[in-house]
């Protein structure tokens, strides 16, 4: 999926291009000041990794394996920038829509489990340093904090429990939201007096944290020490107001 989206990004570069220098020279697109909003999409991964932590009267450290997901996501953007010579501050507040489903067996000791994360959304609030390296051309450093929602299942996928009056086939889930931070780069092209294209390369990290997932039963929980990465590659159109 990152390959095809890595041709798609220099096949948007060559479109920008076509861009001429009469189109440049009313002087409106000469500089990146002003406060802008747009959408973006493109795809992302999720490297997921799940340790069993127990319950608050048996605690556990149980590794219960790692996954990496591929998906979707898609959303807007809105942004002030500053420019000052050839250089470029800005400030951007960012949220996505996605679609990151992963998942992976473990065994337990008794039967077959699967632990599986699916991403709902992503939020983002980030700076960025850009040099100017032609009138209507910018390339950027980003980095900024992160928050992400995800949707956890822990179920038995065989019988799971040998001990009397526990459910040999569980169900638990959660819903829980992390904050991480991410850094990334990328380049901007101007189309025009307002309008803009960009192709971006962002890396999130949320680290490490318990969540407690419940049976449906309502008879069990326990918790469960999820981490989180992130890969994403993003193309979008943001439209400047002046």
């Amino acid at each position: 999926m990152f390959q095809k989206s890595c041709a798609a990004l220099v096949a948007l570069w060559c479109v920008s291009g076509l861009v001429t220098a009469s189109e440049l020279a009313s002087g409106s697109t000469d500089t990146w000041s002003g406060c802008s909003a747009g959408v973006q999409a493109g795809v992302a991964s999720q490297a997921s990794g799940t340790v069993y932590t127990g319950t608050p009267d048996i605690p556990g450290n149980y590794d219960n394996g790692s996954n990496t997901a591929t998906g979707i996501l898609a959303g807007g953007h809105v942004g002030c920038d500053v420019q000052r010579g050839h250089w470029v501050l800005g400030l951007q507040g960012r949220l996505d829509a996605a679609n990151v489903d992963g998942n992976n067996n473990y065994f337990e000791g008794v039967g077959l489990s699967e632990t599986r994360t699916r991403a709902r959304w992503l939020a983002a609030l980030t700076g960025r340093v850009g040099l100017a390296v032609t009138p209507a051309t910018l390339v950027y450093a980003r980095i900024g904090v992160a928050r992400v929602r995800n949707a956890y299942t822990d179920r038995c996928v065989t019988q799971c429990s040998a001990t009397p009056g526990e459910d040999p086939s569980y169900l638990a889930t959660a819903d829980a939201s992390r904050n991480g931070w991410l850094a990334g780069a990328g380049m901007a092209h101007q189309l025009g007096k307002q309008w803009s294209v960009f192709a971006e390369y962002q890396y999130l990290d949320f680290g490490s944290a318990r969540t407690t997932v419940a049976d449906q039963s309502g008879k069990l929980q326990w918790q469960n020490a999820y981490r989180h990465d992130w890969q994403t590659v993003t193309v979008g159109m943001s439209y400047r107001i002046r």
